[in-house]
């Protein structure tokens, strides 16, 4: 969906399968809402079309493979794809070679600051952002079993910190 386009209509538009908009989605914090970057995804969000998010996860903060208990590291979302999304080695290999060319392209533009997000995208990036997207749901449900109701919580408040930063740099009238 190109909300550039479309504009508010994006948000208020209902489905053909279901009377919600995508904003009565966002504003529903019954239905878990997944972003890889919360932060940076509400801002956007609040500041281009006025969209608050209830309900929402950032799957930065749940990229570790284990419970707590288990004192392991942090895993990158690359290696939690990799372990974790089941797929045939072809399959596999296609995935890891879409992300190298990306994350190639994204590092000969990290100096454009996201520039690399605003129309210069190559096909191989878009590409990755859709794998990304169809496997973060099924990523999401992997990591959500294994919480523990501490890590959960650590999740939960962080999450609405990420949420609650974005709605204090619009709410606070100008110095």
């Amino acid at each position: 969906m190109d909300v550039d386009k479309l504009a508010h209509a994006a948000f208020t538009t209902p489905g053909t399968a279901t009377p919600l908009t995508l904003m009565s989605i966002f504003k529903n914090a019954a239905i878990p809402k997944v972003f890889f970057d919360l932060g940076y995804s509400s801002y956007v969000l609040r500041r281009n079309w006025n969209v608050t998010l209830e309900g929402a996860y950032d799957l930065q903060l749940v990229e570790i493979p284990k419970p707590l208990y288990s004192h392991s590291d942090p895993a990158e979302l690359r290696m939690s794809f990799e372990r974790e999304k089941p797929m045939t080695i072809t399959q596999r290999n296609q995935w890891i070679k879409s992300q190298e060319k990306a994350i190639e392209h994204i590092k000969r533009c990290r100096y454009h600051t996201r520039l690399v997000f605003k129309g210069i995208l190559t096909s191989e990036v878009k590409e990755r952002c859709v794998e990304n997207a169809k496997l973060i749901r099924d990523l999401w449900s992997i990591f959500d079993r294994w919480f523990e109701p501490e890590w959960r919580g650590r999740v939960r408040e962080a999450t609405t910190t990420r949420l609650l930063v974005v709605r204090v740099t619009f709410d606070s009238p100008p110095s």
